[in-house]
């Protein structure tokens, strides 16, 4: 039997908050656009072929023979090929629309989209001049440009495949794209990026751990197994670690370690994993963050605040700090981490013992 790709690739957060960062610095807008019964509009890529049996009502409406069977030419939702041919469809068309931007001159410009290096990110070209990017997760989109770029995107991806309503970032009302709210940040002329929503959810999905004023994070570290482990209990700890894992990958770099320190011991210490996940979203309660990215940087041109830096820092600056902590006491572990900015903005982190 033919052995064919399944999935269909997405942009990850830190090439979501990549983009962003120099969305901002541009002082692009932001949308989002969902194409509706995405995998519908895609043909199927296999040779192999696939007989279904006519639905019941096709047959009770006279639509169809009752020994007739169909051939499957399309996508259908439930094959396990359709999300790559939907991927393949996508990645085939989006490059053969096309759109008229006026500028304020009152010049029209033809705009396109090109794939670059990146899979999930496409860039908006208006002749050799890149003026806005697009990337994709599925069948949504996020569209970065100006304002009447990015509306003019929008309804030429519209023209092709019918979407949902396209959603704007303002200061008031937050988009969403791979689990990252969006929203713009009047004081910085940027963007702000939460989870808020999903912190709720999870406050209410595990109503038990109560507590408050918890600003403290830090989570022990064990060495002695459990004994016996229940399996309920592990289970428990591994949905636990993975919904904070969700959140520490997006917005939150500052659980990063105690998610770290859950991962370790979901399986053979759930009960400790429990503990500290219910530490964490104690912590999280009573904690507001996010990550803002905005259009000017103080720093720029600077060489650091005792003119320490070896190079001048400016907006394609990407720069690296890492720095390790030993352990202060019995049942924790040194610990090392390492934060990456990209134009003064924090773009990726880790951190681990």
């Amino acid at each position: 039997q033919e052995e064919v790709p399944t999935c269909a690739g997405g942009a990850d957060a830190i090439t979501v908050r990549l983009a962003l960062r120099l969305g901002a610095l541009r002082g692009w807008s932001a949308a989002v656009l969902d194409v509706k019964t995405a995998f519908l509009n895609a043909p199927r890529t296999s040779s192999s072929i696939i007989a279904a049996e006519v639905p019941g009502i096709m047959r009770q409406l006279q639509m169809a023979e009752a020994n007739q069977v169909w051939l499957i030419v399309g996508a259908l939702y439930g094959l396990t090929t359709s999300p790559r041919d939907w991927q393949l469809c996508r990645d085939a068309k989006l490059p053969e629309i096309k759109w008229q931007l006026q500028e304020d001159s009152g010049e029209l410009r033809e705009c396109w989209m090109e794939k670059s290096q990146e899979d999930n990110l496409w860039v908006i070209k208006a002749g050799k001049e890149t003026v806005g990017m697009v990337l994709v997760y599925v069948d949504d989109f996020l569209f970065l440009g100006s304002r009447r770029l990015v509306q003019g995107a929008v309804d030429a991806v519209s023209r092709t495949w019918t979407c949902s309503k396209p959603m704007f970032a303002t200061e008031t009302e937050a988009v969403s794209f791979c689990g990252i709210e969006i929203r713009e940040h009047k004081e910085s002329q940027g963007f702000v990026l939460t989870q808020q929503a999903y912190e709720q959810e999870l406050l209410e999905r595990w109503p038990q751990a109560k507590g408050s004023n918890q600003i403290h994070l830090r989570v022990p570290d064990p060495e002695a197994p459990e004994e016996d482990p229940d399996a309920n209990l592990v289970r428990e700890a591994q949905a636990l670690t993975g919904a904070l894992l969700w959140l520490s990958t997006r917005c939150r770099p500052e659980i990063t370690y105690a998610v770290h320190v859950m991962s370790k011991h979901a399986v053979k210490r759930p009960r400790i994993t429990i503990e500290n996940g219910h530490h964490v979203l104690k912590f999280l309660k009573e904690t507001k963050a996010s990550l803002v990215y905005s259009k000017t940087t103080s720093w720029n041109g600077s060489w650091g605040p005792r003119e320490q830096l070896l190079t001048c820092r400016h907006e394609r600056l990407v720069e690296v700090f890492n720095d390790v902590s030993f352990a202060s006491s019995s049942g924790y572990k040194s610990t090392t981490g390492i934060a990456i900015f990209v134009a003064g903005g924090l773009n990726a982190w880790s951190s681990g013992s």
